[in-house]
């Protein structure tokens, strides 16, 4: 056979060319709603008392903060110990992880209406990792913050709504909604907290796009309903 350098090299464009052409595969996406909740302990940061918190330190002082994935303390009001798919892939309750602090400042000036939001940047604000995947949640916008107390004033509670975005090794990106809710019984900045993230109706990219996050805070108030349900 007389193979000619020409012929090669014709051969291998067409083979580059049928490469190049060929889509990539797609992603699985993660399904719509499915959440997972988490819990730990944090400091309140900022402002005058607890109730005028605009930050949590997770980790009191260090990097990053421990917590646990479906631990009980009022997660189930947020969301349970996550839904099957998330427990399918090994995370399940007891589950160690980590949290990034949220700097004080952060949620100073936000209302509890949704009128107010701020736009952040707090990547692995939640990371957990099983069986060779990552489970990880950026923050990327805090909607609403609400504080209460109780009749008698001994138990204070700061909660806090938000947007970001999902990742799950092998997954798209999704869009998804945030609550957390601390409470503080005594005295002091010390409190415990439960928080849920839930998968939301798109992916996205990264960075999150202002439109998404302009149509997010948009429907806020329908964002913390659903949370709360």
């Amino acid at each position: 056979m007389n193979v000619t350098l020409k012929g090669v090299l014709a051969g291998l464009a067409l083979v580059s060319a049928a490469g190049a052409a060929a889509p990539a595969k797609a992603l699985p996406v993660i399904p719509r709603d499915s959440n997972f909740a988490v819990g730990g302990s944090l400091a309140a940061m900022g402002g005058a008392s607890f109730r005028a918190a605009s930050g949590f330190d997770f980790g009191a002082g260090t990097a990053d903060g421990a917590l646990t994935y479906g631990t009980a303390g009022g997660t189930a009001a947020l969301g349970g110990l996550g839904s099957a798919f998330f427990r399918d892939l090994g995370f399940t309750a007891g589950t160690a992880g980590s949290a990034a602090d949220i700097p004080a400042g952060d949620f100073d000036g936000i209302g509890p209406d949704g009128t107010t939001p701020k736009k952040v940047a707090i990547p692995g604000l939640y990371s957990f990792t099983r069986n060779g995947m990552t489970l990880s949640f950026d923050l990327a916008a805090i909607t609403e913050v609400k504080r209460s107390q109780n009749v008698s004033g001994s138990s204070r509670a700061v909660t806090i709504y938000g947007l970001g975005t999902l990742h799950l090794t092998g997954y798209e990106d999704a869009a998804a909604e945030f609550a957390l809710s601390a409470t503080r019984t005594g005295q002091g900045r010390a409190a415990t907290f439960s928080s849920s993230v839930n998968a939301g109706l798109t992916t996205v990219p990264e960075p999150m796009s202002l439109a998404l996050l302009g149509a997010g805070l948009v429907g806020a108030g329908l964002i913390r309903r659903k949370m709360t349900r």
